[in-house]
């Protein structure tokens, strides 16, 4: 592939070269001589230089000349010369006559360049165009070796691959689509993660049936790249997928299908609520709080109930703001054992005395100083709502 692009550029130097040595032209002719046959006006008779000329150097032209007063200075028998001084033709005739009988006479020997604006137009065409070229060869290369790439996928030369798949964009999507159902699953999460990259819908529905490979990496693979669609054809087998038997492959469904904003994804969502594994909860909690529907308040509040502390702490101004005397236990209990410097600062706010102690002493605990709250920052108070 390079080698065939190196051909074409030097192919597109050699053209260019003859190119610009076709517009240069040699010029050989010499400067015009008083021996080249050509007549120039002869020497005025009135003007005669004196043998003390050549005894005396040092003598001035002036005093070394003889002037005739009884002749003209131009006189009218003098060829190309006609009329008297007086007259602005008699020096134009002088001039005209030093003129060189060939044109090309005269001209100082070497290269010149001579272009049309046709041959300037053709020159931009081939200096634009011979890179272009090259270009164009190089990627036909690269899409004839894209099955060869495809397999690299599942080797050692796995990200140049995918880097080579990606940069030929919609080019590579349908043959990555053919090699969904290879054998190899490296190859398959690989073809994955460049569909994932390249974005184009015509994978869409492909990558839905990649939601029931065998391997929880790539169903996982799959959803990451579903969730860059945020097409609606892809909601019901997304919610399909929260009952995945592999932990991450549920949470990730939760966090692609909480892109979509879909209402479909609310009820699904507060069955994740019991979920085993407090990791699917707290995302699926998160997710029904940020999209505020009214059929998801009585079963988070649940939590309380349940005393989910990771929920709770996770949600802590959600549940601040829903506060009852006598749940403080149950706020404590979540900041000491999953709270974090967010939910301590939310406590320390509440406007809860319980509360705001428990939040100093975490923060003493764990190394952390309490400052004053900035001017318009608005924490939940306790039982506002």
């Amino acid at each position: 592939m390079e080698v065939l692009a190196g051909i074409g550029f030097l192919v597109y130097v050699y053209v260019l070269l003859i190119l610009i040595g076709a517009t240069l032209e040699f010029n050989s002719s010499k400067p015009p001589t008083q021996d080249d046959g050509r007549k120039f006006p002869p020497r005025p008779d009135n003007l005669k230089h004196t043998e003390s000329e050549a005894a005396e150097p040092q003598q001035s032209i002036a005093a070394s000349m003889e002037f005739d007063p009884s002749k003209p200075l131009y006189p009218n028998d003098v060829p190309n010369c006609q009329g008297s001084p007086e007259s602005p033709g008699d020096i134009a005739s002088h001039v005209n006559s030093l003129q060189p009988i060939n044109g090309n006479q005269g001209r100082p020997k070497g290269w010149r360049l001579k272009l049309s604006g046709k041959m300037i137009i053709f020159l931009w065409i081939v200096m634009i165009g011979g890179p272009a070229l090259v270009f164009l060869i190089d990627q036909n290369n690269r899409i004839n070796l894209i099955p060869e790439t495809i397999q690299e996928l599942g080797t050692s030369n796995h990200e140049a691959a995918l880097s080579r798949l990606v940069e030929l964009g919609g080019h590579a999507v349908m043959p990555l689509i053919g090699s969904l159902n290879n054998e190899n699953p490296m190859i398959r999460a690989g073809v994955v993660e460049a569909l994932n990259k390249i974005k184009d819908k015509r994978a869409i529905e492909p990558l839905i049936a990649v939601l029931q490979d065998k391997y929880p990496t790539i169903r996982t693979a799959a959803v990451n790249a579903l969730s860059q669609f945020e097409d609606k054809r892809t909601v019901m087998p997304l919610i399909a997928l929260l009952k995945d038997e592999d932990v991450s492959v549920r949470v990730t469904a939760v966090d692609a299908l909480s892109k979509t904003r879909d209402e479909r994804i609310i009820l699904p969502l507060i069955a994740l609520l019991d979920d085993s594994f407090p990791t699917v909860r707290v995302k699926a909690a998160q997710v029904l709080v940020s999209m505020k529907d009214e059929r998801a308040i009585e079963p988070l509040m649940k939590a309380m109930e349940k005393k989910d502390l990771p929920v709770i702490a996770s949600l802590a101004s959600f549940f601040i703001k829903r506060g009852r005397a006598g749940d403080e236990p149950i706020f404590i209990d979540a900041l000491n054992i999953n709270g974090t410097a967010s939910t301590a600062d939310i406590y320390l706010n509440s406007g809860n005395v319980e509360l705001t102690k428990a939040a100093e002493i975490w923060a003493k605990t764990n190394g952390y100083k309490i400052i004053p709250a900035r001017p318009g920052e608005n924490f939940p108070q306790w039982g506002g709502d």
